[in-house]
C-alpha cells in the first residue's frame, strides 16, 4: 500500500512531483489527462480504504493498480501507447460512464453554446440532438488520437466553433461532418438512422403520410446513412420538407417516388412501390370481404325473423 501511495502522491515536505506525474509530464500529457490519472489513482486508494478486505486481498488489489500505473509510466515516451493505457485504466477503475462524463466536461461550454446557436438558426431538434452523443465520444476521441497530437484539444474546440461560423444554411452539414469525424462511421450511421426515423415520424404525423409511403421512406434509411455529409444533409432536409405537401396527395406521392428513385434506384423503388400497392389492395379486399360477411350474416338473421323463425 505504501508503495502505491508513494507512486501517486507528491513527496513532502520537499514538494517533489510524484513518479506518476513526472512520467506523464515527460510524455507531454495535458493537464486534463494528468488530472484524470490522479482522479483514478485516488479513486483506487479510496476503494481500498472503503472495502473490508483481508491483508492478502489488499496486497493483490494494490499490486494490480500499481502495475497499471507503472504501465502508464513505462509509456512516457510513447504517447499513443500511453493514451491507450490511460483510457483502459480509466474505464477499469472508474467505469466508462464516469470517464465519458469527466472527459466531456471540458467541452461543455462550447457544446452548450453550439446547441443554442443551432436552435436559434432553425436547425431541426433531431440534428441538434447529435450534440449530446458527440460530447460523450469527444473525450474518448482525444485519448484515441493516433498521432498523440497535444494540440488536438484546441483543434477540436476550433472545429466545434467553426460549425456555427458562416451561414445558417451550412450549419447542419458542418455538424454532420464533425460528428462523423469524432464518432466514427459506425456509431455515426447508427445515430443518423435514429435521427432519420425520428424526422420521418414527425413528418408522417404532420403531413398524414399513408402506410405505403411511410414503408417506402423507411426502406431508404440504411442507404441514406451511407451518403457523405453533404448528400445526407440534403436527403434529411428533403424528407423534412415532405410536410409541405400536406393536403396534396398527388404531389406527396410524386415527391416520395422521386426520393425513392434517387436513393434506391428506379428498379428497386418500383418493385417496392408495387409491393406496397399489392399489400394495400389485399388489405382493402380483406376489409371488403369482412364487411360483405357481416352484411350477409345480417341479411340471414333478417330472413329468419321475417318468416317466424323458419329459414327460407
Amino acid at each position: 500500500m505504501s508503495i502505491l501511495v508513494e507512486f501517486i502522491v507528491p513527496a513532502r515536505p520537499t514538494g517533489r512531483k510524484s513518479v506518476l506525474t513526472a512520467a506523464l509530464e515527460q510524455a507531454q500529457c495535458s493537464q486534463k489527462e494528468i488530472s484524470l490519472v490522479h482522479t483514478m489513482a485516488h479513486s483506487a486508494l479510496m476503494q481500498i480504504k472503503d472495502r473490508a478486505l483481508t491483508e492478502g486481498a489488499i496486497s493483490e488489489y494494490c499490486n494490480g493498480v500499481l502495475k497499471q500505473l507503472q504501465t502508464l509510466a513505462s509509456h512516457a515516451t510513447e504517447p499513443k501507447l500511453l493514451k491507450a493505457a490511460l483510457l483502459q485504466m480509466a474505464n477499469d477503475i472508474l467505469g466508462k460512464p464516469l470517464v465519458d462524463k469527466m472527459l466531456a466536461a471540458a467541452f461543455e461550454p462550447f457544446l452548450t453554446a453550439l446547441k443554442d446557436v443551432l436552435t436559434r438558426n432553425g436547425v431541426s431538434q433531431q440534428l441538434v440532438g447529435l450534440v449530446d452523443p458527440f460530447a460523450i465520444h469527444a473525450g474518448q476521441y482525444l485519448l484515441h488520437d493516433d498521432e498523440g497530437d497535444s494540440d488536438l484539444m484546441q483543434e477540436l474546440c476550433d472545429d466545434i466553433q467553426a460549425v456555427t461560423s458562416g451561414s445558417a444554411q451550412d450549419m447542419p452539414e458542418k455538424l454532420l461532418l464533425l460528428c462523423e469525424k469524432v464518432l466514427g462511421k459506425r456509431v455515426f450511421a447508427k445515430l443518423m438512422e435514429d435521427v432519420y426515423m425520428s424526422i420521418l415520424k414527425m413528418v408522417s404525423e404532420k403531413a398524414g403520410l399513408d402506410k405505403a409511403q411511410v414503408n417506402i421512406l423507411k426502406a431508404m434509411v440504411r442507404r441514406v446513412v451511407t451518403f457523405k455529409a453533404e448528400t445526407l444533409n440534403e436527403m434529411v432536409g428533403r424528407v423534412q420538407n415532405l410536410q409541405l405537401f400536406a393536403g396534396d396527395p398527388m404531389a406527396m406521392t410524386e415527391a416520395v417516388k422521386e426520393l425513392a428513385f434517387e436513393v434506391l434506384g428506379k428498379e428497386t423503388a418500383e418493385m417496392l412501390m408495387a409491393s406496397q400497392v399489392a399489400k394495400a389492395k389485399a388489405a382493402v379486399k380483406s376489409v371488403e370481404d369482412m364487411a360483405s360477411g357481416m352484411v350477409a350474416s345480417s341479411d340471414k338473421e333478417t330472413d329468419t325473423t321475417d318468416n317466424g323463425g323458419v329459414q327460407i
